[in-house]
């Protein structure tokens, strides 16, 4: 929610500097740059976030989530057949 704040009023101050017949450079040549810049990144951000909504609301199980303690296991769980799953715990006292 952070981050569509962030693009929300940088699209919407930026949308607001551009001036095509200003003088100054800023208005004219480099706001719009920034602008589309933005607009793209945002378009990004925003296919990126709908992508991972529609494709964690199925109910394939892994989902491409890191969810587990590895950073490249993406599988959603371990395998527990060898049935050593348990907790490890503390001492045996």
């Amino acid at each position: 929610m952070k981050w569509l704040f962030i693009y929300v009023v940088s699209l919407f101050g930026l949308w607001h500097t551009i001036d095509l017949e200003a003088d100054t450079l800023f208005s004219s040549k480099i706001a719009p740059f920034l602008f589309s810049f933005v607009f793209i990144a945002f378009l990004f951000w925003l296919i990126l976030k709908m992508s991972r909504r529609s494709s964690s609301s199925t109910s394939d199980g892994g989902g491409g989530v890191v969810t587990t303690g590895s950073f490249f296991d993406v599988s959603g769980g371990g395998d527990c057949s060898g049935g050593d799953c348990g907790g490890g715990g503390g001492g045996g006292d």
